[in-house]
């Protein structure tokens, strides 16, 4: 007969809190314990060490108490840009400050093109002023962004910039 408190029993306990994500991406401790059947000390000790492995993460902008939510990450899309931001601290501010710049029309997506097709997007910070050098520009936005992958000859770079004054995309 197996011991109510045996490893198994405890990868068992792991796996159901788990389970509780599939279908809702953050929730409360006390949520998730009534999910599982699992008192909410036995809970947050399951979370703790789930948290500790970057299984699980303690949403740091939320008004609750702990409300976890499944992997570590926040993303953030904007034309074929997609940034992902792992879900700190550190992330989140990261995370504000690049789409406070796209949504002020001061930063871009930059996305590359060639024979074979798209190959990728990054954020470029900078924006071209009337006499700037474009190619210049737009080879330093993707090496900071993506170093690498260099830039090919017979590239196709588009930059979309979001012009806040007229709320529409703008194509450099």
């Amino acid at each position: 007969m197996e011991k109510q408190n045996s490893p198994t029993r405890s990868v068992e306990r792991a796996l159901e809190i788990l389970e509780c994500f599939l279908d809702k991406e953050e929730m409360i401790l006390l949520e998730i314990a009534e999910r599982t059947g699992l008192s909410s000390s036995t809970a947050l000790r399951i979370l703790t060490a789930l948290q500790e492995h970057d299984f699980v993460v303690k949403n740091p902008h939320s008004e609750e108490d702990l409300l976890i939510e499944l992997c570590g990450e926040f993303s953030v899309f904007f034309e074929k840009w997609h940034g992902e931001y792992p879900a700190t601290e550190e992330g989140y501010a990261q995370m504000t400050q690049d789409v406070q710049a796209v949504l002020a029309g001061s930063a871009g997506a930059l996305s590359l093109y060639t024979e074979d097709g798209w190959q990728g997007t990054a954020l470029c910070t900078e924006k071209p002023g009337p006499d700037a050098d474009a190619a210049g520009l737009l080879e330093r936005c993707w090496s900071a962004e993506k170093p690498h992958k260099p830039l090919e000859k017979g590239s196709r770079v588009e930059l979309v910039y979001w012009d806040p004054a007229q709320n529409r995309t703008l194509t450099v």
